[in-house]
């Protein structure tokens, strides 16, 4: 047993999807959360904007299925593959138990942020823009460095999460590239 003192049981880097879902669960699980961004939120991020029936499951895990805003999203039930302007396939998103049998279309600056807020409802402690320099590994700590709005914060967790991306700082660190 050691007497390290701990500012959270998790920080999480990145406040993506899967970073915030991540951070939602472990807060609701009763792990201390906290999850950092180099970007104030919202933020947009490109992408095709549409949620898949499976993610659609974990929007109303979390709650976000109730949102008035949720509700006028465009519902996508179908899709088709063009070639030059010209329609090669047209095919409907296949009925699947327990799951939706439509998408939805919600921008990453709008969904981005819900999720964040959802993961703020269940505890989780949010800081941005707090940009990952640096982090080291002992037997029983993590240290995370970053810098926040020109200021250096150092803390201590007892683990870390890299949920920040294609080009991961922490999987940098960790292994020298992406």
């Amino acid at each position: 047993m050691t007497d390290t003192k701990y500012d959270t049981d998790v920080l999480i880097v990145g406040g993506g999807p899967s970073g915030s879902l991540c951070a939602y669960y472990l807060a609701k699980a009763g792990k201390k959360v906290i999850l950092i961004d180099s970007e104030n939120f919202p933020r947009d991020k490109i992408c095709g904007d549409f949620v898949s029936p499976v993610g659609l499951n974990e929007l109303m895990e979390i709650g976000i299925w109730e949102l008035d805003e949720f509700q006028k999203t465009n519902v996508i039930t179908g899709a088709t593959v063009y070639l030059d302007g010209v329609p090669l396939i047209t095919k409907s998103l296949p009925d699947m138990e327990g799951l939706p049998n439509y998408g939805r279309v919600i921008p990453r600056i709008i969904l981005d942020n819900w999720i964040l807020e959802a993961a703020r409802k269940q505890g989780v402690q949010i800081i941005t823009p707090c940009k990952l320099e640096n982090y080291s590994v002992t037997d029983d700590l993590v240290t995370i460095e970053c810098n926040n709005q020109g200021q250096q914060k150092q803390f201590t967790a007892k683990m870390i999460v890299g949920a920040d991306g294609s080009n991961s700082k922490v999987a940098r660190i960790m292994h020298g590239k992406k």
